[in-house]
This record gives structure tokens, sequence and C-alpha cells, in this order.
């Protein structure tokens, strides 16, 4: 399970020893901790000042997560060599004021250039690399120690690239790096502009905060713009989440522009009726149900089932609850119903 993916904020000298300090706490705690509990996404308690400080602060971090991930490259469609490179990441490559750190800082590498990254994780707890504004995200994650290999194809342009481990705190407690592609530079505004606005993506809701405005969700791979993960996101307006709740199955669609959800869709729904047919032999019911709100009116209608085992033992005149997986466009939970 992910967690919140955060982009780094400007490092200031002052103060930076206690920030350290502090980090170092959190990121003992937070391993500790690992995997996500129910309800993590929700501020401490506090005064009435300090909430609202509190969700300045979360909206902030949110914003810029997402800037930190919108995609300023695209990778070559066809590479024009190949190259392997070696990362280790962990404490012992550490510097002054940091506790983790990758032995490589500053990686070169060609323009259209298929690199094969091998990470080796030498601390027992979760690390990551990942390339957030290249587009398709490169990401290699995993609880060390131990090594990983993956593979992404640079960018036809001269272009630095920054790349972090996305593991709450690890950023900020020095993991992080550049590749610089070719000459190396700042990508070009109008690269930047060209890129698509509006992404799909689908998940399950971790937790829902209408009063905030924000979201966390479980989500997929988010084709062309972030990699799958846990994450939290801002929506607008706020009443676009009204009447869901955690544990729901969601499409939702992300204007990148505003950095934000404008527009959720439920994937699961719920109905009753009678069995007519079960055909295990063609994963398939057919059941006369009651208006499945949202979804379908009432009527005797056809479903795949998913998992066939879902069938067994069903019979003719039968009456069930079932689920819909609006993705799937299947039935993928069934039970019996009182007759």
């Amino acid at each position: 399970m992910h967690w919140w993916c955060l982009k780094r904020g400007s490092r200031n000298t002052y103060g930076q020893i206690g920030r350290k300090a502090f980090l170092v706490l959190g990121t003992f705690v937070l391993a500790l901790a690992w995997p996500v509990p129910q309800g993590w996404a929700e501020p401490l308690g506090g005064s009435h000042s300090e909430g609202k400080h509190e969700e300045t602060r979360q909206k902030t971090t949110l914003e810029e997560s997402l800037e930190g991930h919108r995609a300023v490259a695209r990778s070559c469609e066809e590479p024009r060599g190949f190259r392997r490179i070696a990362i280790k990441g962990g404490i012992k490559f550490a510097q002054a004021g940091e506790v983790f750190a990758f032995d490589k800082r500053e990686i070169r590498l060609g323009r259209c250039e298929e690199v094969e990254i091998t990470l080796e994780n030498t601390d027992n707890v979760r690390h990551a690399l990942m390339t957030p504004t290249l587009n398709p995200m490169f990401i290699l994650e995993f609880t060390g120690p131990g090594k990983q290999t993956a593979r992404f194809v640079t960018p036809d342009e001269d272009i630095t690239l920054e790349f972090h481990c996305h593991v709450p705190t690890h950023e900020d407690l020095g993991m992080e790096g550049v590749f610089v592609i070719g000459k190396g530079g700042k990508p070009k505004e109008k690269q930047m502009a060209a890129e698509r606005r509006f992404f799909e993506g689908v998940g399950v809701l971790v937790a829902v905060e209408p009063r905030k405005g924000r979201l966390v969700v479980d989500h997929e791979e988010i084709k062309d713009f972030m990699a799958p993960m846990v994450m939290g996101y801002q929506v607008t307006p706020a009443s676009v989440l009204k009447g869901f709740k955690a544990g729901e199955k969601i499409r939702f669609t992300i204007d990148a522009e505003k950095r934000a959800i404008v527009k959720i869709e439920p994937l699961m729904f719920t109905g009753e009726g009678t069995v007519i047919l079960a055909d295990m032999r063609k994963s398939q019911i057919v059941v006369d149900h009651k208006e499945i709100p949202g979804f379908m009116a009432a009527m005797v209608m056809g479903y795949p089932v998913k998992p066939v085992k879902l069938l067994q033992g069903l019979q003719p005149g039968d009456k069930i609850r079932f689920t819909i997986d609006a993705e799937q466009k299947a039935i993928v939970g069934i039970s019996p119903m009182e007759n």
C-alpha cells in the first residue's frame, strides 16, 4: 500500500537541524506503522486555529503534490541506445544533515536511451525511486534489503529530470537526485502546455472529507499522469463528494491545470432480483431485477459473472442481491435473499 506522495518544498538553512530531527522521528514512527491504517489522512485534533492552519497546510501540500507530478517530458517511442545503471539507497549513503540517500545523485543519460535501473535497497524499510515528471512515470519501489530492476526510456530532448523516494519524508531526508538527459536543462514551456489537461482514473476511496473538499483514493495507473498509488487530491467543487464514502470504487477526472478532481462517478451498484438462468459454462446469469438506481431500469437482463464460482448452487427462482462493477461490466458479488 502506498502513502502520500509529496513533492518537497524549498529548503531553508534556518531551522534545518530541528526540522531534520523531527522528520527522523516521524520516519521511524511511519516505518513502525506500515501499512497505512484507516483514517490516516485525518488531521490530528487541536485548537480551532491549529485546525485551520493544518487545513491550509494540507491543501498546499496536495496542490504541490499534483504540480510535482505534472509531466514535462515524454519518453521516446523508439529508443536509440541502451544502458544499465545500478543505484543503491539507504542510511549508509546519507551525508551530513541527512538520514537516507542514494549513492548516485546526478546520473547523465543520452537522449532516446533505454535505461535499465537496478535499485539496491540496503535498509530493512520501504524505499522507492520515482521520476514523477516523465511521461510515462517511472517508479521502482519495494521493502528491502534486496534488489529490483525496471526500465524506462529517456526523452528526445536536453532536459534535467528529478528523481526521488516518494515514501513519506524520505525525499526531505536526502533521497533525491537528477537524471541529466543530453545537455540537461529546464522543460520548455510549450511542451508543458501541450500536455493533456484532463486525466481519468479508477480507484477505491480511502477517505472522504467533504468539508475540506478533498479525498484520498487508492488508484490504478492514471495513463500519462501518475503511477498506481494511494494519493490525496483536492476536489472542486466540494459538492462533487456528496454521497460518496470510503470503500467505494469510483471513476474520477483530474483537471491538471486546476490540480484537482472535478468529476466523480460510482463504479459499484447494488441490485435485487430473481434468477432466471445461471449458466456456469458461459459465466453468465439472467436475472429479473428491480431498478438499479443510477445504473439501469427494472428489467430482465443477462450479465457476465466474475468469478464464475459465484454461480455455484444458484437455481431459477432464487432471490438474490448482487453487486455490479460498471468498469468490468460484470456482476462481482452475489448473496442469497429470503424468498
